[in-house]
C-alpha cells in the first residue's frame, strides 16, 4: 500500500478540495459543532474484535486515532481492511474533508480511490485498464498472418 500513499491523497485531497475549504469556513462560525476525543471513558464503545486491533496499534496509531473526532472514529470501523489501511496514509486535513462530505460522495470518493489504486498496480504490472488480456496472438486466425 505505500506505493500508493501520494496516488490516493491526491485522488482524495482533489476530489474533496472544494468541501475542505467549506468544512473550514463552517468550522471558524460554529466551533461548538466539533466533536471530542474519544476518551478512555468512551473507548468501551468498542467491539472486542476492535479493541484487540486497537490494542496491536503502535502507540502513535493509537494517539492519533484517540485524537479523531467519535464520528471519525466510528467510520473508520465500518470501512474495509484496504480503506482503513488506505485511511491511515491520509492527512488530518483530507480525513476531516472526508468526514465532511455526504455518504454517498465518501462511496464516490473511495470508489476513485480503488480505481487510482487499480490504475496504478495495472501499471506496475506493465498493464493497462484497458488492456483485455487478449494478445495479437489471439486475434490471428489459425495459418494466416492476417487478423480476423
Amino acid at each position: 500500500m505505500r506505493t500508493y500513499k501520494f496516488a490516493i491523497a491526491a485522488v482524495v485531497g482533489f476530489s474533496i478540495a472544494p468541501v475542505a475549504v467549506s468544512a473550514q469556513d463552517a468550522q471558524t462560525t460554529a466551533p461548538d459543532t466539533m466533536e471530542a476525543p474519544m476518551t478512555a471513558d468512551t473507548m468501551s464503545s468498542m467491539t472486542p474484535e476492535q479493541q484487540t486491533i486497537y490494542d496491536g496499534w503502535t502507540a502513535e496509531q493509537q494517539g492519533q486515532y484517540d485524537g479523531w473526532p467519535a464520528t471519525t472514529q466510528s467510520y473508520y470501523w465500518t470501512l474495509t481492511p484496504d480503506q482503513q489501511e488506505t485511511f491511515w496514509t491520509l492527512t488530518d486535513e483530507s480525513r476531516m474533508a472526508l468526514m465532511a462530505l455526504s455518504s454517498e460522495d465518501r462511496v464516490a470518493a473511495w470508489a476513485s480511490v480503488a480505481e487510482q489504486q487499480a490504475q496504478a498496480e495495472a501499471q506496475a504490472n506493465g498493464t493497462t485498464m484497458e488492456d483485455d488480456g487478449v494478445t495479437d496472438d489471439d486475434t490471428m486466425d489459425e495459418g494466416t498472418a492476417e487478423p480476423m
